[in-house]
């Protein structure tokens, strides 16, 4: 199975996001997921290995409708088998489109039925305390009737490079190492 998360623009959407990739991993141990993103959020999805590959959407996309093109043309010959649309904005739509998948899932509008195979609901008033967007990252998965039980938390994969440079702030700063981390 080949699967497309589409989540582009801000860095804490993408980040967000991430826990579809991890839900679908675990749903999906031997899947094929890749994630289109802008370029510019890469950094907070190193190390994701939920993650198989990263799709670019690139400043050349934006500027250039023969770049955009070439690049919705690369992603119909992945011949994906379910794309999930958690960014809902005309370049995903796009996607969706030339895409060829056969399950295709976002967030509900009217005229979506139309493009779309499964459109959810956006929740609007949130039912637990993961916090509305959190929920409504996952209501993205209920078309899937996943019997797992769901990661509800976006997780940041630091180097240990990147742990060390933290603790020496830490330490630089005369911050009280003893309290729980983040990493």
């Amino acid at each position: 199975m080949k699967i497309l998360v589409i989540q582009q623009k801000m860095i804490g959407d993408v980040l967000l996001s991430t826990i579809l990739c991890d839900n679908l991993r675990i749903a999906y141990p031997n899947a094929t997921i890749d994630y289109m993103v802008y370029e510019s959020t890469i950094a907070v999805l190193q190390g994701n290995k939920s993650i198989d590959n990263l799709i670019l959407f690139e400043d050349k996309h934006k500027k250039s409708n023969w770049e955009f093109l070439k690049l919705l043309l690369a992603i119909r010959k992945n011949k994906y088998d379910m794309v999930i649309d958690a960014y809902a904005k005309i370049e995903s739509y796009l996607t969706v489109l030339f895409s060829g998948a056969n399950q295709k899932i976002s967030f509900s509008k009217n005229w979506q039925k139309i493009l779309f195979t499964d459109v959810v609901d956006k929740i609007k008033i949130p039912k637990s305390n993961l916090g509305l967007i959190i929920e409504q990252r996952l209501s993205l998965l209920n078309p899937l009737n996943l019997k797992i039980d769901l990661k509800t938390f976006p997780k940041l994969y630091l180097t240990s490079e990147e742990v060390n440079f933290a603790k020496s702030l830490f330490k630089i700063n005369n911050l009280d190492s003893t309290k729980k981390p983040l990493w």
